[in-house]
């Protein structure tokens, strides 16, 4: 092979390696690069879907030997199932999917079986058939491909051609012939719901006993071809299922965008499926301390409102009339219903955050006890000391001499372990 060509592979493998990253990580569909026959593309269907028949994927109708170069190629069978390909130099094939461009829902699936012909006493196996591919929009993986197309030739201003194409009309869906993977699934997703639902109340324990089957049960799921890859996928997706439901236990986005932020990053460095393993049990943990803390559910919109108000701007000086306007009711009213709902005053309550607050920052030794204050919203010292003093029983100075202490006591004990 000549250096020209050489290159010119290597090109087009890294900029697919930068299309299948994007393409498998933020839309979840799967990524390959075949050999541009039809015997190796009807394989990798064949492989993508095992759900039909496989002798039914009939490719015949596709020339991909005339494929352009410099055209998006969108596939759709009657199943409304989706690819896209693009031909790639050294006589590749990159297909994205497959995926589907709608929510699977009960009228979707009526939908393909009236359009198909198929018995009502198959929709159960059609519905898991469904539910096991990725739902996505024709224009964001057209995009996708549009920017790989880009990267290969340099030609970042065209707008490439899309050519949709209706392949393999004779194919045929297969039923399951037993119920047991519809019951996995089934399975599945009640472990996913009980988990969920220990997290939102708050049970560490519980959530984690059950997260320990529900790995099992998703372990055998494969949406990319690489294992630590997959399973970043699927750390990606419980990372946000996690994030949605410390949302539904009223914990305000203020608190969870950092948390959600970091657990992103530390996924997309993991190089293990050990790491991901560690990382998964350490967000459950995490988000179930979150809820802890922060929830708000049990109480008012009004006064969630206010305390999320309150918590925001903890370090600003905090008026009852603020918070009431923030609110949207008047301050007689806001501090009738605050006592009422939480048996304290706005005032109380705005203290015992700032020195909730406080008492965490105390535990970092380089920080001035002055600077602690300021921050939390105390712009005399020695009030915040009398403050302090009557929510935790002791002065701020001596509560970190307490913490430093513990610390060293912990880590002694650790030490003591090897």
């Amino acid at each position: 092979m000549c250096d020209s060509m050489w290159k010119e592979v290597i090109l087009m493998q890294s900029a697919f390696e930068n299309a299948r990253d994007y393409v498998e990580v933020l839309l979840n569909v799967p990524a390959r690069l075949v050999e541009n026959s039809k015997s190796a593309l009807q394989s990798c269907l064949a492989e993508l879907l095992p759900l039909y028949q496989t002798e039914a994927f009939s490719v015949e109708a596709l020339h991909v030997a005339s494929f352009d170069e410099k055209k998006v190629y969108l596939l759709k069978d009657q199943f409304h199932v989706c690819f896209i390909i693009v031909k790639c130099p050294g006589e590749k094939l990159a297909v994205f999917g497959p995926y589907i461009h709608t929510t699977p829902d009960s009228a979707f699936c009526q939908q393909a079986m009236d359009e198909n012909h198929i018995s009502a006493t198959q929709l159960a196996s059609l519905s898991l058939f469904y539910n096991r591919l990725p739902v996505c929009r024709h224009s964001a993986l057209i995009s996708a491909a549009r920017i790989f197309i880009s990267h290969l030739y340099g030609e970042t201003r065209r707008e490439f051609e899309v050519v949709e194409i209706a392949y393999a009309k004779k194919q045929t869906f297969v039923a399951e012939e037993n119920s047991s993977n519809m019951r996995q699934l089934e399975q599945r997703y009640e472990l996913e719901n009980a988990f969920l639902m220990e997290v939102e109340n708050g049970n560490s324990e519980e959530a984690i006993r059950i997260y320990r089957r529900l790995q099992s049960e998703v372990s055998n799921l494969k949406r990319a071809s690489d294992p630590v890859r997959n399973r970043k996928n699927l750390t990606i997706i419980l990372n946000t299922l996690l994030r949605k439901c410390v949302e539904r236990a009223k914990v305000h986005p203020f608190h969870i965008d950092t948390i959600s932020t970091n657990f992103a990053h530390f996924i997309e460095h993991a190089n293990s499926i050990a790491q991901l393993n560690e990382l998964e049990f350490k967000m459950t943990e995490t988000y179930v301390r979150l809820i802890q803390r922060y929830t708000l559910r049990e109480y008012s919109p009004i006064v969630r409102k206010a305390m999320n108000y309150i918590i925001i701007n903890l370090s600003s000086e905090l008026r009852l009339s603020d918070i009431a306007r923030a609110s949207g009711v008047s301050p007689n009213y806001l501090s009738a219903l605050f006592n009422q709902e939480t048996g304290d005053s706005v005032s109380a309550y705005i203290n015992q955050k700032r020195i909730s607050k406080a008492a965490e920052l105390l535990e970092n030794r380089s920080t001035q006890i002055q600077e602690i204050a300021f921050y939390v919203g105390f712009s005399d010292l020695n009030y915040f000391t009398r403050v302090f003093r009557t929510i935790k029983g002791m002065p701020p100075g001596e509560y970190r001499k307490k913490c430093i202490e513990k610390q060293y006591t912990v880590g002694r004990d650790d030490l003591g372990t090897l």
